[in-house]
């Protein structure tokens, strides 16, 4: 991207834009993979601070918000995945910002926002997002920001990319096949692991 590349184009994309361009974002600060790693590490830094936030919100509990903010870079989802740009890890920060804001009612329009970004990181994300509208403060206001935010960040890469687009991140991504529950033993096996603690 940085070097004129198009997205979906010539350059093959399956995730929706928001990883691509929180990479290119970072590279062009400063070009170096240990950069990229130390910039992914901040996100997950960032994702264990709000954690703390939302923790102690919760229990009031000094200590057991201090614990959190490590507790979430040191899971073992997050040490096997430490420095690499995924999805999952840019979202991370997002996701949780929009759970701490969903709870203000001064700060929905935020929430909404960032719930609205989620699916243009990685479509499935519209699980958790559809999961913060639905626990905020004002449902009505974070839906509306939430869905104008999604509904202009797909119509403006729409714009940009147009078919490959969806050709990349819609279509190929049918065509990958469907995951049988067995499959997904691992999965919820690694869930459980991570919160444990």
């Amino acid at each position: 991207l940085l070097h004129g590349s198009d997205l979906y184009g010539r350059m093959v994309g399956a995730q929706p834009p928001g990883v691509f361009l929180t990479g290119a974002v970072l590279l062009a600060i400063h070009d170096g993979l240990e950069w990229l790693r130390f910039a992914v590490g901040l996100f997950q830094l960032g994702a264990g601070l709000i954690a703390a936030q939302i923790v102690f919100r919760i229990t009031g509990n000094r200590l057991a918000a201090v614990l959190t903010a490590p507790a979430v870079v040191l899971t073992p989802w997050a040490v096997h995945e430490h420095g690499a740009l995924t999805p999952e890890l840019v979202s991370l920060p997002v996701m949780l910002g929009a759970s701490l804001l969903s709870q203000g009612r001064r700060r929905v329009a935020a929430a909404g926002i960032l719930c609205g970004l989620l699916p243009l990181i990685k479509l499935p994300l519209v699980i958790p997002a559809i999961a913060v509208v639905l626990m905020s403060t004002d449902r009505r206001r974070t839906a509306i920001w939430a869905a104008s935010t999604l509904i202009a960040g797909l119509a403006v890469t729409t714009a940009l990319a147009g078919s490959g687009f969806w050709r990349d991140v819609v279509t190929a991504q049918a065509h990958t096949g469907v995951r049988s529950l067995h499959y997904l033993k691992g999965f919820w096996a690694q869930a459980g692991w991570n919160v444990v603690g």
